[in-house]
Protein backbone atom coordinates (compact mmCIF):
# COMPACT_ATOMS: atom_id res chain seq x y z
CA UNK A 1 0.00 0.00 0.00
CA UNK A 2 2.71 2.30 0.70
CA UNK A 3 4.98 1.99 -2.32
CA UNK A 4 1.57 3.02 -4.14
CA UNK A 5 0.99 6.34 -2.67
CA UNK A 6 4.44 6.84 -2.89
CA UNK A 7 3.94 6.35 -7.00
CA UNK A 8 1.03 7.84 -7.36
CA UNK A 9 2.96 11.18 -5.04
CA UNK A 10 5.81 10.77 -7.43
CA UNK A 11 3.46 10.91 -10.35
CA UNK A 12 1.76 14.02 -9.42
CA UNK A 13 4.75 15.30 -8.51
CA UNK A 14 6.44 15.19 -11.78
CA UNK A 15 3.53 16.27 -13.11
CA UNK A 16 3.38 19.22 -11.44
CA UNK A 17 7.10 19.61 -12.47
CA UNK A 18 6.11 19.25 -16.49
CA UNK A 19 3.38 21.72 -16.11
CA UNK A 20 5.84 24.40 -14.51
CA UNK A 21 8.29 23.87 -16.78
CA UNK A 22 5.83 24.11 -19.69
CA UNK A 23 4.71 27.62 -18.16
CA UNK A 24 0.65 26.55 -17.43
CA UNK A 25 -0.86 29.00 -15.15
CA UNK A 26 1.56 31.89 -16.54
CA UNK A 27 0.14 34.10 -18.87
CA UNK A 28 -0.20 32.89 -22.23
CA UNK A 29 1.24 33.68 -25.68
CA UNK A 30 -0.47 36.99 -26.74
CA UNK A 31 -1.02 38.01 -23.09
CA UNK A 32 1.00 40.46 -20.96
CA UNK A 33 1.37 40.93 -17.43
CA UNK A 34 -0.26 43.96 -15.90
CA UNK A 35 1.45 46.82 -16.66
CA UNK A 36 1.48 48.38 -12.60
CA UNK A 37 0.39 52.10 -11.74
CA UNK A 38 1.56 53.02 -8.37
CA UNK A 39 0.19 55.61 -6.33
CA UNK A 40 1.07 57.92 -3.52
CA UNK A 41 -0.17 60.80 -1.89
CA UNK A 42 2.10 62.74 -4.26
CA UNK A 43 1.09 61.09 -7.69
CA UNK A 44 0.56 58.57 -10.41
CA UNK A 45 3.38 56.39 -11.65
CA UNK A 46 3.11 56.33 -15.02
CA UNK A 47 1.14 59.01 -15.01
CA UNK A 48 0.45 57.78 -18.77
CA UNK A 49 0.20 54.62 -18.93
CA UNK A 50 0.85 52.76 -22.66
CA UNK A 51 -0.54 48.97 -22.66
CA UNK A 52 -0.84 46.52 -25.54
CA UNK A 53 -4.90 46.37 -26.88
CA UNK A 54 -5.24 42.67 -25.37
CA UNK A 55 -3.04 44.21 -21.93
CA UNK A 56 -4.21 45.29 -18.91
CA UNK A 57 -3.35 47.26 -15.58
CA UNK A 58 -2.77 47.00 -12.05
CA UNK A 59 -2.99 50.13 -9.54
CA UNK A 60 -0.60 49.54 -6.81
CA UNK A 61 -1.11 51.31 -3.27
CA UNK A 62 2.78 53.21 -1.77
CA UNK A 63 0.02 55.71 -0.10
CA UNK A 64 0.63 54.47 3.87
CA UNK A 65 -1.89 57.57 4.67
CA UNK A 66 -4.66 57.04 1.83
CA UNK A 67 -6.91 54.26 0.02
CA UNK A 68 -7.64 55.24 -3.29
CA UNK A 69 -10.18 54.59 -5.43
CA UNK A 70 -10.36 54.65 -9.59
CA UNK A 71 -12.69 56.62 -10.99
CA UNK A 72 -13.28 56.03 -15.12
CA UNK A 73 -15.54 58.73 -16.76
CA UNK A 74 -18.98 56.87 -17.65
CA UNK A 75 -18.42 57.58 -21.26
CA UNK A 76 -15.68 54.55 -21.05
CA UNK A 77 -18.06 52.17 -20.27
CA UNK A 78 -18.95 51.74 -24.03
CA UNK A 79 -15.09 51.39 -25.21
CA UNK A 80 -14.86 47.65 -22.90
CA UNK A 81 -14.78 44.76 -24.52
CA UNK A 82 -17.37 43.25 -21.85
CA UNK A 83 -20.60 45.03 -20.65
CA UNK A 84 -20.85 44.14 -17.02
CA UNK A 85 -17.40 45.74 -15.16
CA UNK A 86 -18.62 44.11 -12.15
CA UNK A 87 -17.05 42.95 -9.19
CA UNK A 88 -14.04 45.44 -9.64
CA UNK A 89 -16.27 48.76 -10.73
CA UNK A 90 -19.48 49.97 -10.11
CA UNK A 91 -21.74 52.64 -11.78
CA UNK A 92 -22.04 55.44 -9.49
CA UNK A 93 -22.94 58.99 -10.38
CA UNK A 94 -19.71 59.92 -11.32
CA UNK A 95 -18.71 57.20 -13.95
CA UNK A 96 -17.38 53.84 -12.70
CA UNK A 97 -16.03 53.31 -9.14
CA UNK A 98 -13.51 50.65 -8.29
CA UNK A 99 -13.37 48.60 -5.10
CA UNK A 100 -10.88 50.34 -2.45
CA UNK A 101 -7.00 49.75 -3.42
CA UNK A 102 -5.23 49.80 0.36
CA UNK A 103 -2.19 48.75 1.68
CA UNK A 104 -3.12 45.46 2.55
CA UNK A 105 -4.83 44.29 -0.36
CA UNK A 106 -2.26 46.32 -2.67
CA UNK A 107 -3.21 45.23 -6.32
CA UNK A 108 -7.04 44.03 -5.96
CA UNK A 109 -7.85 46.46 -8.98
CA UNK A 110 -7.33 45.98 -12.56
CA UNK A 111 -9.21 46.55 -15.25
CA UNK A 112 -12.15 43.85 -16.03
CA UNK A 113 -11.61 43.55 -19.43
CA UNK A 114 -9.61 44.70 -22.48
CA UNK A 115 -10.04 48.48 -23.63
CA UNK A 116 -10.43 49.28 -27.18
CA UNK A 117 -7.12 51.01 -28.51
CA UNK A 118 -7.77 55.19 -27.50
CA UNK A 119 -6.77 57.54 -25.14
CA UNK A 120 -8.57 57.47 -22.08
CA UNK A 121 -8.46 59.88 -18.92
CA UNK A 122 -9.03 58.66 -15.63
CA UNK A 123 -9.32 59.92 -12.03
CA UNK A 124 -8.01 58.25 -8.81
CA UNK A 125 -9.27 59.45 -5.68
CA UNK A 126 -7.44 59.54 -2.44
CA UNK A 127 -9.29 58.79 1.00
CA UNK A 128 -7.99 58.86 4.76
CA UNK A 129 -7.65 55.59 6.13
CA UNK A 130 -9.81 55.30 8.30
CA UNK A 131 -13.00 52.47 8.42
CA UNK A 132 -16.61 53.21 6.46
CA UNK A 133 -17.93 53.39 3.01
CA UNK A 134 -16.59 55.25 -0.11
CA UNK A 135 -20.22 55.59 -1.77
CA UNK A 136 -21.30 58.58 -4.07
CA UNK A 137 -21.19 61.55 -1.21
CA UNK A 138 -17.67 60.55 0.29
CA UNK A 139 -15.43 63.68 -0.25
CA UNK A 140 -11.51 62.41 -1.59
CA UNK A 141 -9.11 63.80 0.05
CA UNK A 142 -6.70 64.25 -3.18
CA UNK A 143 -7.57 63.72 -6.82
CA UNK A 144 -4.84 62.43 -9.36
CA UNK A 145 -5.53 62.52 -12.73
CA UNK A 146 -4.10 59.68 -15.24
CA UNK A 147 -4.60 58.38 -18.57
CA UNK A 148 -4.58 55.42 -20.07
CA UNK A 149 -3.27 54.59 -23.45
CA UNK A 150 -4.42 51.70 -25.14
CA UNK A 151 -1.57 50.71 -28.04
CA UNK A 152 -3.30 49.37 -31.33
CA UNK A 153 -2.17 45.74 -32.38
CA UNK A 154 -1.40 44.13 -28.95
CA UNK A 155 1.98 46.05 -28.84
CA UNK A 156 3.95 47.47 -26.05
Amino acid sequence: MKSRVHAIFCTLSAALLVSCANGLGSPGEGMHEPLRIQFSGVGLHPETAHIPADGNVAWINQALEYRGIVVLPANMGASFSCSDLRPTFERVAAGYQSLAITQEDPENVTLPCPLRPGSYPYELWLFGQGLGELGDDAVPAQKLRGTLVVEPGGSR
